[in-house]
């Protein structure tokens, strides 16, 4: 038996259980407000424009979803997010103290939530996990189910 067959097989194999068993594409709330939370804490034009450009890019991910954007408009959302976030963890993890003027809160629903509630946490890290989780959704699509 050769190996390209095996792997031609398993591919095969794979693209049939993917397309049987499919989850949902992670969803997010639009309730942060990053504005609002940081409000205190923008005294500096580097720091307003690093709000605003997550208010922003965080808008343009949830208008993909409410869209009938396509797979590749979708990742771009995800993918001008994702350093924005990381932007973001870095400042707060180089500031001895930064106090929040309102609550920052993420909700999402999870691919495999079979409750259809979201879940709410106050944890950017929580924010950045669902959406490399929302990234890599968006991949298995394009890749396995769209094709």
């Amino acid at each position: 038996m050769s190996t390209t067959n095996d792997a031609a097989k398993a591919d095969g194999y794979m693209k049939t259980c993917t397309r049987l068993v499919s989850f949902r594409m992670p969803i997010c709330k639009p309730t942060t407000d990053f504005a609002a939370s940081f409000k205190s804490s923008l005294g500096t034009p580097e720091a307003a424009q690093l709000v605003q450009s997550l208010t922003d890019a965080r808008s343009e991910l949830i208008g993909t979803y409410q869209s009938s954007s396509t797979i590749e408009v979708k990742i771009k959302a995800v993918e001008n997010y994702i350093p924005l976030l990381y932007r973001l963890l870095e400042s707060v993890s180089a500031t001895e103290k930064i106090t929040l003027d309102k609550e920052l809160t993420f909700e999402w629903l999870g691919a495999i939530s079979n409750k259809g509630e979201y879940f709410k946490s106050h944890d950017i890290l929580f924010e950045l996990i669902m959406v490399l989780h929302t990234k890599v959704r968006l991949f298995h699509c394009q890749h396995f189910i769209c094709h």
